[in-house]
């Protein structure tokens, strides 16, 4: 009996141990768990069912266990569409609870066999002492009674000891089955051994391979980094090439200013040579009055089809102007559309707005080349006529000697304007030249530097797919290497059960034994009792049955000592239980751990969605205000449009003041008069359209500004957007190409401007000033006082620590509560909270700090 209680208590000390030793090996706290693979979640649910099947009586506690794996089960199917590293955390916690329960099942188990068979032990002791009292009383009665029944005792007795021998044979086969039973026991622990040993060596490989997966990952993000760089660089690149284009037009429109002076010119020389002649031929015939007039009908010919010249270049350049807005547009819809697709997508529209921009390059160079032929044909035509004015006046000359003196000044003086406007043309010519070559060679250095960057984004193309390739098949390895542990450990475990089953049934054996021997020792009993009937009349033989008392007596002092050995075993056994209830409690512990881990997990998902819900909102507010900038644009392209029909208007009005002039002009006494207040009305309109150019110099300087401060916006706005996804930074980064876009279309605007008379040109500017003026208030003054704001130091330097603080770990966290509560003016006891709760969180078993609740709590509570 006593070696069927030592096999037991072995069994279970070493169950207990081996527990030990799985919840060692495998946990390792709460916050480190096992890695395993996505696909192992169903055989720890089906294992922990099986257990509840076995043992339907279990505590309360396992059912309130159990639920958290059921949901655990829940959240898995509803987050399969999350990441591959927040399915493998939530799996890692998942067997990790799945390890704990089993444990804790396991450990109920060892409980109850334990305290079955300490019920058992308790009724063996009473039975043993009730029995030991009537043996003492037998035996005083048998004391009484030996003489008489001494003969017959010594045949019974040698009958005894043949039993007696027989008992023993079968407590030495008990005692070598015992043997057995702990050899196998300990094969089956060596086995666990080097299962947990093959564990712990497959942790340290996927540690390893963990930390080759973070290298690889971060390598990822240095190639991403440079890949936005690169991108950044074209950016800069396009916006380059669109300053040379601005920069080609203004020059163009500089020729078109000075052509246009150059005709003015021409005119005025015509005009004066006219009233010369006018002056010396008053006299002459009808014939020279005649020649004149043809010569003004000539010359008004002219000036009207300059006119007309004029008009169509400006009506062409309005529709050049519409069809370009309208093409930017459209690419700036395909951009807004584009920005939804992934990134080989947008690579590949971008490539195609890069050959439609290059295209058009193209185009306007040829259009340029076609100007430069025109206008080369335009200039010696006008030198022709020149010339051929030259000869009229030479001609003239020989008839008119009186006025060849002040003719031939005046011409010198023309000559020298000509001469001076031949300068300027060819001075422009060389800065149109000298600017087209500098724009062939940025294209060549362009086109390079493209090339290049489309050989590194191919090569780190080749590298990020060759990486992970390799991290996909060493994951492969990693999950395989894990199945074939778990597969062992599982045939183990049925190993384990197997031999813990034959363990039983051979107890169960040994007990039908036992009983048998119990009802032997009966009958042995009741003819003992038969025997001191007879002892009665055996007394001569008192002495010999004395001494065999006293061996008797020694066996059950040996038998006691036997009983005090068992007693301290339960002893031991009992401090085990105690031991493995402390875990026990353990484990409940780590459970609230991971259920608030659990929590905090929620609260910060609630928080990301918040946070998506207040960029989406932001971007539609945006949206709106992007949308009300264009419409305020295309208003003033229209009012724009508007004041080019008055003054089309204005230019006719002029005209036919120009007709009635040249009516009063041949009455010859209010020509010079008139002449002298067209000079000074001439004057007057210079010194005007130099003050406009000052003023739109100027102007021109503050959009450049704007476009310097709107690109510096471009890139801070996508500085602190990394922790988004990326269809919020293209959402975020578009609209301020929208207002570059508007600034460019007041700038063509106001370029074309510049082709209009001079007189219209200059009422026209000062439209558009006082409607800028009136406008510009509105919108324009409030954002520059943002953007003020947000330039801020002080401003800047708090966005930079709490982006830092936000993004940082605990512990860096921590080092970083000062700077954060000297900047937003934290007290001592806000600075103590902020500690508290970041210890708290990077502790295992540490309280929650008391943050408040209700409407007074200082945290976002769960959405559950």
């Amino acid at each position: 009996m006593f070696a069927r209680l030592k096999k037991r208590i072995q069994e279970e000390g070493g169950n207990v141990n081996d527990v030990d030793k799985t919840f060692i090996t495998t946990g390792g706290g709460p916050g480190l768990a096992s890695p395993v693979n996505k696909f192992q979640g169903s055989p720890f649910t089906s294992q922990s069912s099986q257990h509840g099947k076995e043992w339907p009586d279990t505590d309360s506690g396992l059912s309130s266990a159990a639920s958290p794996n059921s949901q655990s089960s829940e959240d898995i199917t509803s987050r399969e569409n999350c990441s591959r590293e927040e399915v493998v955390s939530l799996l890692h916690q998942k067997t990790d609870q799945c390890k704990k329960l089993e444990l804790k099942i396991n450990n109920i188990k060892g409980k109850k066999a334990v305290e079955k068979r300490e019920a058992s032990e308790t009724k063996k002791e009473n039975g043993l002492k009730q029995d030991l009292q009537r043996l003492e009383e037998e035996n005083k009665k048998t004391i009484s009674e030996s003489i008489q029944e001494k003969t017959e005792l010594r045949s019974q007795l040698e009958e005894v000891e043949k039993l007696k021998e027989k008992f023993y044979k079968q407590e030495e086969e008990n005692d070598e089955f015992q043997g057995l039973a702990t050899q196998e026991l300990a094969k089956i622990k060596h086995l666990l051994l080097i299962a947990e040993n093959e564990l712990s060596k497959t942790q340290a490989y996927l540690e390893e391979k963990s930390q080759k997966l973070d290298e690889s990952e971060k390598r990822t993000n240095e190639l991403e980094s440079q890949i936005a760089y690169l991108l950044e660089q074209v950016e800069s690149l396009t916006v380059e090439s669109n300053l040379l284009k601005e920069e080609c037009k203004a020059r163009a429109q500089a020729v078109e200013t000075l052509t246009i002076d150059k005709s003015a010119f021409e005119k005025r020389v015509i005009e004066l040579t006219y009233a010369v002649k006018q002056k010396s031929q008053h006299v002459s015939s009808l014939e020279s009055s005649t020649a004149e007039l043809e010569n003004n009908h000539v010359t008004l010919q002219r000036n009207y089809d300059l006119c007309k010249t004029k008009m169509t270049k400006t009506i062409e350049e309005k529709n050049d102007l519409i069809v370009h807005l309208e093409e930017r547009v459209s690419t700036l819809e395909q951009r807004l559309n584009d920005h939804g697709l992934s990134e080989n997508d947008q690579i590949k529209a971008l490539q195609s707005e890069r050959d439609s921009l290059e295209k058009k390059l193209s185009e306007s160079r040829q259009q340029l080349q076609e100007v430069k032929f025109t206008w080369s044909d335009k200039i010696t035509h006008l030198e022709g006529q020149i010339s051929h004015l030259n000869a009229k006046i030479i001609e003239d000359s020989e008839e008119l000697s009186g006025s060849q003196q002040a003719a031939n000044l005046e011409k010198i003086n023309l000559h020298k304007q000509i001469e001076d406007l031949q300068m300027k043309l060819d001075d422009a010519e060389k800065r149109v030249s000298e600017n087209w070559d500098l724009a062939t060679q940025k294209d060549v250095l362009h086109e390079k530097e493209r090339e290049q960057h489309e050989l590194l984004l191919e090569e780190i193309k080749m590298k990020h797919s060759e990486t992970e390739e390799l991290l996909l098949n060493k994951i492969d390895s990693l999950e395989s290497q894990v199945k074939t542990g778990l597969m062992t450990l599982e045939e183990v475990k049925f190993s384990a059960d197997q031999t813990i089953a034959q363990m039983e049934e051979n107890e169960e054996e040994l007990s039908a034994k036992q009983l048998l021997l119990e009802r032997k020792i009966q009958s042995l009993e009741e003819e003992r009792n038969e025997i001191q009937n007879k002892l009665i009349s055996q007394e001569n033989e008192y002495s010999a049955v004395l001494s065999e008392l006293q061996e008797k007596t020694s066996k059950l002092e040996n038998v006691e000592t036997k009983l005090e050995a068992v007693e301290k075993q339960l002893d031991a056994a009992l401090e085990e239980l105690q031991a493995v209830n402390i875990e026990a409690s353990k484990t409940k512990a780590d459970l609230q751990f991971c259920t608030e881990e659990k929590d905090r997990l929620l609260l910060r998902n609630a928080e990301l969605f918040q946070q998506l819900q207040s960029l989406q909102q932001s971007q539609q507010v945006e949206k709106m205000e992007y949308e009300q900038v264009l419409k305020e644009k295309s208003e003033i392209y229209t009012a724009l449009k508007k004041e080019v029909e008055d003054n089309e208007v204005t230019l006719d009005q002029y005209r036919k003041q120009i007709a009635k002039l040249e009516a009063q002009i041949q009455d010859g006494a209010e020509l010079s008069s008139e002449l002298i207040l067209t000079r000074n009305n001439l004057r007057q309109l210079e010194e005007t359209l130099n003050d406009k150019n000052k003023t739109l110099k100027s102007q021109q300087q503050k959009l450049i500004d704007l476009r310097k401060t709107l690109q510096k916006e471009l890139k801070v706005q996508a500085l602190p957007n990394d922790n988004l996804p990326p269809d919020n930074r293209d959402s975020s980064n578009t609209p301020p190409l929208k207002r570059k876009n508007n600034l460019e279309q007041s700038v063509n605007i106001s370029s074309s401007l510049n082709k209009l008379p001079h007189e219209a040109y200059a009422k026209s500017l000062e439209l558009n000033h006082m409607r800028t003026h009136s406008d510009l208030p509105v919108h324009a003054t409030d954002s520059f006082r943002v953007k003020a704001d947000e330039k801020d130091v002080n401003f800047l330097y708090l966005k930079h620590v709490v982006l830092k603080f936000m993004l940082s770990r605990e512990n860096e966290a921590l080092q970083l509560i000062r700077a954060v509560s000297v900047l937003l003016k934290f007290t001592q006891d806000e600075q103590q909270m902020i500690r508290d709760t970041l210890e708290y969180k990077m502790s295992w078993f540490g309280s929650r700090p008391s943050l408040g609740r209700g409407q007074t709590a200082k945290i976002i509570p769960p959405s559950f």
